[in-house]
């Protein structure tokens, strides 16, 4: 069955920001092993997330009749890979609505896609990439799993634990054995992440998207700790110390990401008792062969 797919600007969305926000409520992620689950509300003009992310936002809107049933959106913005800033292009926010999946609604919005790279303005990123929480039922991979041939085209680059930090408890880190800078050559998702930071680097993302706990509704309060490896003051341990202190009384959760291949990371925080409480997986469309593998990724949970 073929669907009407819309591509609209980030001015143009108004129109339809009550069945995006509507379609995103019926949508959960797993917290806490399953102990609670979430939804994202991305605010009243649902744009403001996507569109400060980057240099533009597109979002590719599948309807059935007047319905909508389907999303996918893009942002143009920048990486760095080794030592050298690359355009980019961030896939996300890929919904379907539960009635429709595996009626095609994801292969008319991968083929408009597809049919839009032909722009010259897309044309120009090297690396297409998306995030999907671990488990969800909104896993992109899961929800175009029937694409086959597309899909191919995809591959996991990195795993990312992803920490939700009693403020207090980073604030006591004792920095004594902290690790030092990632070895190896990394890709930096998140290089222009500070340009929305305060203090020693901390991102609220109010407002432009929430997390909700399904079994009140109210929303998990989250300060993102976003600074990538070449952008933290004093080395990984000291930036998640200054945050911690930072946040002293605050009853938000500090939420950061760490690739699972950092394990000396993961492992002194863990001898720490912080541990993770999700997991992310990064997936790519093409990371350019003439510039090799990574050894680590980092993404800012701000832009999750």
């Amino acid at each position: 069955m073929r669907y009407r797919v819309l591509l609209q600007e980030s001015h143009e969305l108004a129109p339809y920001v009550a069945q995006l926000r509507e379609l995103e409520r019926s949508i959960t992620y797993p917290l806490a092993d399953g102990a609670e689950h979430f939804f994202i509300d991305h605010g009243p003009d649902y744009h403001p997330f996507f569109s400060t992310m980057g240099q533009r936002a597109g979002f590719l809107l599948a309807f059935d009749g007047e319905l909508l049933v389907g999303t996918f959106a893009g942002v143009l913005r920048r990486a760095r890979l080794g030592d050298a800033l690359v355009p980019s292009l961030y896939l996300a926010d890929y919904k379907i609505r539960a009635s429709h999946r595996g009626t095609g609604v994801a292969a008319s919005i991968i083929w408009s896609c597809v049919a839009l790279l032909r722009e010259p303005e897309l044309r120009a990123p090297r690396i297409f990439y998306g995030a999907a929480m671990r488990g969800a039922r909104g896993d992109l991979m899961r929800s175009a799993r029937g694409l086959k041939r597309v899909m191919r085209l995809t591959r996991p680059i990195a795993s990312l634990e992803v920490f939700f930090a009693d403020p207090a408890r980073l604030a006591a880190l004792d920095l004594a054995h902290a690790p030092g800078p990632p070895r190896g050559r990394g890709l930096d998702l998140s290089p222009d992440a500070s340009t929305l930071a305060r203090g020693p680097g901390i991102v609220s993302t109010a407002g432009r998207k929430d997390l909700r706990l399904v079994s009140s509704g109210s929303p998990f309060a989250l300060e993102h700790l976003p600074l990538g490896p070449a952008q933290q003051a004093g080395g990984f341990g000291a930036y998640l110390k200054a945050c911690g202190e930072a946040l002293s009384g605050s009853s938000a959760r500090a939420c950061f990401a760490v690739d699972e291949r950092l394990d000396d990371r993961v492992r002194w925080l863990r001898g720490q008792r912080v541990q993770p409480g999700a997991r992310c997986t990064v997936y790519a469309l093409r990371v350019p062969p003439a510039r090799g593998p990574v050894d680590w990724v980092h993404l800012a949970s701000s832009e999750i």
